[in-house]
């Protein structure tokens, strides 16, 4: 779907090391589009204001905007995307048949940064969930919170969990 866009592929690197600083060259590498275009991608996605570009001898270099809300926005979203389209929700329905699997903490507010895991809360009873592979493409650890009665839990983590994303079914509060 979106991979296929160049300028998602050069801001998909800002997302996945949002702590990194890219020279042009690099990043035309790493999405394997020419210079010339990459070039043209950074300008818009710095006047978007995705993107910070510092003026460093004798290259410039890009690092993502990570105060932008925009970047934030785009970035927990981009994190959404990954985890449906790779058949990680699925994997978890198959496996639990939870009624709710939410994506809450810096995740779900678009603030993780590359070495931050990944945090899913699971309203099941506890199920042997094989999450290697997922964590491998995505290149991130997942921490799932397998949760069977939401009510025990302490006030922070469940407005913790309530402020996330939910990815499948509905999360009873009351």
């Amino acid at each position: 779907m979106l991979q296929n866009n160049n300028e998602y592929r050069v801001l998909r690197l800002f997302f996945e090391q949002p702590t990194e600083e890219f020279q042009l060259r690099q990043i035309s590498r790493l999405a394997q589009i020419a210079p010339p275009s990459t070039k043209k991608y950074l300008k818009e996605l710095e006047k978007e204001g995705l993107i910070n570009k510092s003026k460093k001898k004798p290259y410039p270099t890009y690092s993502a905007n990570r105060d932008a809300q925009l970047f934030r926005n785009l970035k927990k979203w981009f994190l959404v995307i990954e985890l449906t389209t790779n058949g990680f929700v699925e994997h978890i329905v198959d496996c639990c048949g939870p009624d709710a699997i939410i994506l809450f903490g810096s995740a779900s507010r678009g603030e993780d940064i590359e070495n931050s895991d990944i945090d899913l809360a699971i309203i099941s009873v506890e199920t042997e969930l094989n999450v290697n592979k997922y964590e491998k493409a995505l290149r991130r650890k997942i921490s799932p919170l397998f949760i069977s009665n939401f009510g025990k839990l302490g006030n922070e983590l469940k407005n913790n969990i309530v402020n996330g994303i939910i990815l499948h079914g509905y999360l009873k509060v009351f």
